[in-house]
């Protein structure tokens, strides 16, 4: 992947943080600014995601034990999502950790419904 592409997810990544950061602190939308914030770092984790599967496993498809990934996604939106409600924190950190944990059920939700599609275009064709 082209290290521009890379680079702009960074900086996508950055200011998703941030706006789920800075949520806490608008007044009457708080929770639309917060996914607005999740669907930032979406966009950039989508690439990197891709890269980093494409340089562990090389250009084309890759194996079915790549899909061990998506349930680490999965567990990590659970716990970004729920493990502030428990534990003290400002209402910054709850709104990033809420973004972080939007961020990563959306990639994998994304990521099995891409695999599952590809798959049954395999088996049709």
């Amino acid at each position: 992947m082209e290290r521009k592409v890379l680079v702009l997810s960074g900086l996508s990544i950055l200011a998703g943080i941030c706006i789920g950061a800075l949520s806490a602190f608008s007044p009457a939308v708080k929770e639309l600014v917060n996914y607005g914030g999740g669907m930032m770092i979406l966009l950039g984790a989508v690439f990197y995601d891709s890269a980093v599967v494409s340089h562990i496993y090389g250009e084309g498809k890759p194996p079915k034990r790549s899909l061990i990934r998506l349930a680490v996604y999965l567990l990590l939106a659970v716990c970004f999502i729920m493990v502030p409600q428990y534990v003290a924190m400002m209402e910054a950190g709850r709104r990033l950790c809420r973004a972080l944990g939007i961020a990563f059920l959306l990639l994998a939700l994304l990521k099995f419904f891409v695999f599952t599609t590809m798959g049954e275009q395999e088996i049709t064709d």
